[in-house]
């Protein structure tokens, strides 16, 4: 979240206005209060991720009627629910303002994002927000293109930079649990390609809530003080700081920092987030279901799943039946079985095959949630109570071949995005009508 006052507007960006996001999962860190009201002119929600995009907070400030401006169809839609008046804008689309340019700028990747340049006589910065780069390359093609847009000649002066390589996800499905050393570089490389004279490292702004500690040991790998070494190290010439909460600098030919918020109050606390990724605790499922929700999960699993792992079957070249284990741990233990999946139907039988192709495991309360539409995938994922990892190959004349097979493979009947849609429709209403 951030606040910018620029040529007499106010924007807020990616408002969160509480103290915890996805369900409670996370919290924001370190924990502030606002001790004014926000009235902003304009409310910027770069991506649909619900740590940028926070339903309860948007239904507060939809009520003093601001305009919203995203590149998300379906944030602007929710929004228009909400009562904003709503300006959805494409890469490189620039809105005009009295003196003041707000211009997107692309992710290279799936989701639909984009970055911000705010451009005025007073200089100009990038906020990356959370925009995936890619390359060096790909950073000078967005620097250049919005040149040329903004009439602009001169080097960032500003450049708000994603810099924490997260391993959220990572050690659930049994990927990589240590440093990443070349994302690490790689976003230094991409930070010091953006020319600009002043850097403050954005984004990560978060910890996860009590009780869930293996996660701040295994998510972030390293420091914003890390990083500000590297990239001083790296670009002696530039000024560099670590991005606090509160904290205020002043863009006016040249950057400097300027007083503390007077009303932001910020707690004082250590911070949890030492990464020492050794454990990882087995599945368990904190929370009780009752027995129509969980044959409600028997009859997803029948009438969703089974005929979606069909239809996807030929797409996986296997050439053979697939072998999937499923592990529902309920409060009671695990529940686990084998699924022979092949185009004309799956046959079950109990117990995980030594030689399986792949294996999901979930929290029989986390199933319950997103079928329901309480919860959706990421919230589980994110919460160590969604698990994957797959063995999935076929053999070639040049040797062995991946191939095209989705590690979470429930989301064959209920896509990501599905179930995310469907969670936020189900918070609109139930805030609507409170």
């Amino acid at each position: 979240m951030g606040w910018v006052e620029a040529e007499g507007y106010n924007i807020l960006f990616d408002p969160q206005l509480s103290g915890s996001h996805h369900q409670g999962l996370f919290r924001v860190f370190p924990a502030r209060r606002f001790e004014r009201e926000l009235r902003p002119d304009l409310v910027v929600v770069s991506h649909r991720h619900p740590d940028h995009f926070d339903v309860a907070s948007l239904a507060l400030l939809g009520r003093r009627n601001p305009v919203l401006v995203t590149p998300d169809l379906f944030v602007g839609k929710v929004a228009e629910r909400l009562g904003f008046s709503v300006c959805i804008l494409r890469n490189y689309e620039p809105l005009l303002l009295d003196g003041l340019t707000l211009l997107p700028t692309p992710s290279f990747c799936k989701v639909v994002e984009w970055g911000m340049m705010l451009h005025s006589r007073r200089g100009w910065l990038w906020n990356q927000v959370d925009t995936e780069l890619q390359s060096p390359a790909r950073v000078e093609e967005v620097i250049g293109r919005s040149q040329a847009i903004l009439g602009e000649k001169r080097s960032l002066d500003l450049a708000i930079v994603r810099w924490q390589p997260l391993h959220e996800v990572e050690p659930v499905i049994g990927g990589a649990m240590g440093f990443p050393l070349r994302d690490w570089e790689r976003q230094l490389q991409l930070a010091v390609t953006t020319g600009a004279e002043n850097f403050i490292t954005g984004s990560a702004g978060f910890a996860y809530a009590p009780g869930r500690g293996w996660h701040d040991r295994s998510t972030f790998p390293g420091t914003e003080g890390m990083f500000a070494r590297d990239l001083r190290a790296l670009r002696p010439d530039a000024k560099v700081w670590e991005a606090r909460t509160g904290a205020v600098w002043e863009l006016d030919s040249g950057v400097r920092e300027g007083e503390e918020a007077d009303w932001v109050r910020v707690e004082e606390e250590a911070d949890p987030r030492l990464f020492l990724p050794w454990e990882l605790p087995a599945l368990a499922d904190p929370r009780q279901v009752e027995y129509g929700e969980r044959r409600r999960v028997e009859m997803w699993l029948k009438e969703e799943l089974y005929p979606a792992l069909c239809r996807a079957w030929a797409g996986w070249g296997m050439g053979r039946a697939v072998c999937l284990g499923l592990r529902i741990v309920g409060p009671e233990g695990p529940q686990d079985r084998t699924l022979w999946v092949d185009a004309e139907k799956v046959r079950q039988e109990a117990g995980i095959q030594a030689d399986y192709d792949a294996v999901v495991g979930i929290t029989l309360s986390g199933l319950v949630g997103v079928i329901a539409g309480r919860l959706h995938w990421g919230t589980v994922l994110l919460g160590g109570e969604l698990r994957a990892t797959q063995r999935m190959w076929t053999v070639a004349e040049n040797g062995l071949r991946r191939v095209p097979f989705p590690a979470i493979y429930l989301y064959e009947a209920l896509s990501y995005d599905a179930s995310f849609e469907r969670m936020i429709w189900r918070q609109v209403e139930e805030l609507l009508a409170t």
